[in-house]
């Protein structure tokens, strides 16, 4: 990606972290070797005034003073105002680098804030995201330049388990690169034996074995998903519900495309977070179908009721045991609720 030469303060923002990190890389080179020229702080710790004196100071050996802002999202807000305010003043030879590193409970920095808005002004902001499709395209390349052969059936298996985000499945292909040596092919054997799936697969493979009516299955997945968490109740509120409650809301989105709802309708009916139109995977989108075929609206209703009653028994609103034992029963209740309706021959 080309600098522009006027840009004097930038944004990484986007959802895919090696992205930002490879591009943070490009950026960090400007300040040179030596790293006089360099200055890195954490967006909590950020001092305003102190940072845009500092890039007002002249760079000993290198074409620019650098300042790196970590967890731009983090930065208190009276300092965010006084950086916003100095970023259009900023000299010919100063670069701030801010980046977004948000966790999984955090979001990025707003597009509402008036840093975000000086950056866009003043500076640049580099959304660094692949576009629909392209993830497939990107793995490829990595493994030709890791020296790898990849089949196209492993290639599709480690984009599923990671659910096309670059940054895991990068991480797995690495995994799977080392495992079978310069030269040699990753397989899907190799994928299944090296690979970690990512805790969304997992989430959805616990959504399968729920509507395949597999409660055995159902149960020991939800068992994996739960050695996360120091408590059982705690690795459920925070990773696996609200994955499971859009996976559900997908779902019952998917019976909806079954029954010949159109896609104007769905998007005037679901316009907001987790609809349709955001599943840009046509694997995802077949395996929704796939599922939503074998159940009934009112089914899947049942199943986000229960979802809601387990949620509130977990917080203590309702009664309920110990947090493993509510978990167990709600995943086997759905269970129940999906073999009553394969039994009842609603399956289409």
């Amino acid at each position: 990606m080309a600098d522009r030469a006027d840009s004097r303060a930038v944004l990484l923002t986007g959802s895919e972290p090696l992205l930002r990190v490879e591009r943070l890389r490009e950026l960090r080179a400007i300040a040179g070797e030596e790293g006089l020229d360099l200055v890195e702080v954490a967006g909590p710790q950020v001092r305003a005034t102190e940072t845009l004196d500092t890039l007002r100071t002249l760079p000993f050996f290198s074409e620019k003073k650098v300042v790196i802002v970590r967890n731009a999202e983090r930065i208190p807000k009276g300092e965010k105002e006084t950086l916003a305010a100095g970023i259009a003043d900023l000299p010919e030879h100063a670069l701030l680098i801010f980046v977004d590193e948000p966790t999984d409970e955090e979001k990025a920095l707003p597009k509402s804030d008036a840093l975000y808005k000086a950056l866009k002004k003043h500076g640049r902001v580099e959304t660094l995201t692949l576009a629909k499709g392209e993830a497939q395209k990107e793995i490829a390349k990595r493994a030709k330049a890791l020296g790898v052969e990849i089949t196209s059936e492993a290639l599709q298996a480690i984009l599923e388990m990671t659910s096309e985000q670059v940054t895991e499945a990068t991480s797995e292909l690495e995994k799977c690169a080392l495992f079978v040596g310069e030269g040699g092919t990753i397989t899907p054997e190799v994928v299944s034996e090296v690979a970690t799936p990512s805790r969304e697969f997992r989430v959805f493979q616990l959504l399968d074995a729920i509507c395949a009516g597999q409660t055995g299955q159902a149960l020991a997945t939800l068992q994996d998903l739960l050695v996360e968490g120091k408590k059982p109740e705690e690795a459920a509120l925070r990773n696996v519900f609200p994955m499971l409650y859009r996976q559900l809301r997908l779902l019952f989105q998917a019976r909806l495309v079954v029954e010949r709802l159109s896609q104007e309708e769905l998007s005037r009916c679901y316009p907001s977070r987790y609809s349709w139109a955001e599943v840009s995977s046509q694997w995802q989108r077949d395996k929704f179908l796939r599922l939503a075929r074998g159940l009934t609206l009112e089914q899947i209703r049942a199943m986000f009721e229960r979802l809601v009653q387990a949620d509130a028994e977990l917080k203590g609103a309702l009664p309920a045991l110990n947090g493993r034992e509510t978990l167990e029963r709600f995943v086997a209740s759905l269970c129940a609720l999906a073999q009553r309706t394969a039994s009842s021959g609603a399956i289409r």
